[in-house]
């Protein structure tokens, strides 16, 4: 199969595009396990611009795309101004995809939630990270099913993770393939590819959708191979991909 078929079959086949819009997350403080706070540390904080947004959906849309794009990644979509702008752009120039929002709820109230149904959110995922908020959220939730039945609105009980420390981690000796690569495509603030959310430091190095498209990036990056590589189950080949026992191809 030659570079171009690969492409074409890569990004027609993911379940899902993750775009950080932002770098900022309302729990950043609360979290110390989560990377979002060393990453700005490290590489600054960032806005993805909306012309080049615009321009990575056009791109999809030609490839085909269908599956969801998630506004958010380490960030907390609704503080994002421009949230319903970005929406709307999703809507518009890669109409077949689902745009999905993963949100910790905290910004989170019943007339923004219509809002972003209303503007084309086709699955708001919302974790609760406490009993009170939970409930309240449940209660937004159960009205907006109520509105939207051909929306998806889910509401889980989550529990903070602990992914910073995987640097440090030692060898888990898996073999089995990785299925957030398979799925997932990670879009960092500053435009750049990702292996995947754990590598937050960001060691593997592909391009940016700021300077090239992303069809530029995976003909001229060793991306793909990556990615299937991992499928197959050579973790060893990459290190922190060794040091990682999550994701079982199923």
């Amino acid at each position: 199969m030659n570079k171009t078929d690969m492409i074409q079959n890569y990004i027609s086949s993911l379940d899902s595009i993750n775009i950080e819009t932002h770098a900022n997350c309302t729990m950043e403080k609360e979290h110390p396990e989560c990377p979002i706070l060393i990453r700005k540390e490290y590489f600054g904080s960032h806005r993805l611009g909306m012309d080049v947004l615009q321009r990575l959906l056009v791109e999809l849309d030609q490839y085909g795309y269908k599956g969801r794009i998630g506004l958010h990644h380490y960030s907390e979509p609704l503080m994002d101004k421009k949230i319903l702008d970005k929406i709307k752009l999703c809507v518009k120039y890669c109409p077949n995809a689902k745009v999905n929002i993963y949100t910790n709820g905290e910004l989170l109230t019943l007339e923004l939630a219509e809002r972003l149904m209303d503007e084309g959110v086709y699955w708001l995922q919302i974790s609760a990270y406490s009993k009170s908020e939970y409930e309240r959220l449940s209660q937004i939730s159960d009205t907006l099913k109520i509105k939207y039945h051909d929306q998806k609105i889910v509401v889980t009980d989550q529990k903070l993770d602990g992914r910073i420390s995987i640097y440090e981690r030692s060898n888990v000796n898996l073999t089995s393939g990785c299925q957030m690569i398979h799925d997932l495509l990670i879009i960092t603030n500053n435009g750049e590819l990702q292996l995947c959310c754990y590598d937050y430091l960001k060691k593997y190095h592909f391009g940016n959708i700021n300077i090239n498209t992303l069809t530029q990036i995976l003909e001229n990056s060793n991306f793909l191979e990556m990615r299937e590589n991992l499928i197959k189950g050579y973790r060893s080949k990459y290190d922190i991909c060794s040091r990682c026992s999550h994701s079982r191809m199923i």
